[in-house]
């Protein structure tokens, strides 16, 4: 399941038993998330069409938008949701950092 999904069914799941400021969090990161697939793919698309510079801000956007929503939760929740989010965090930003590294590198080929 990808994160925005996963994020999305959470705060479903608890909707009205979480502080206000948690779940506005919650949905800021689906926001987040539902944008960086977008840009995820918009970036592939344009890549495969020879593309390579153009993408590294998106990428670096991407990545930023993760960093953002794991400091909301860190600063909001706290505890277990925090801990699932971040792991999900991290591995998408690995994720991330290593398609700027790729793009960098057709930059310069």
């Amino acid at each position: 399941m990808n994160t925005a999904a996963f994020i999305g069914r959470c705060s479903a799941a608890v909707a009205g038993s979480l502080d206000p400021a948690v779940e506005q969090c919650l949905s800021k990161c689906v926001d987040q998330y539902a944008n960086a697939v977008e840009q995820v793919e918009t970036s592939i698309t344009t890549a495969s069409m020879g593309d390579y510079g153009g993408r590294r801000p998106w990428v670096r956007a991407t990545i930023a938008d993760a960093e953002s929503c794991e400091e909301g939760l860190r600063m909001e929740a706290g505890g277990g949701d925090q801990m699932v989010m971040s792991h999900r965090n991290k591995v998408f930003r690995l994720l991330c950092d290593t398609a700027l590294r790729i793009v960098e590198l057709l930059v310069l080929a």
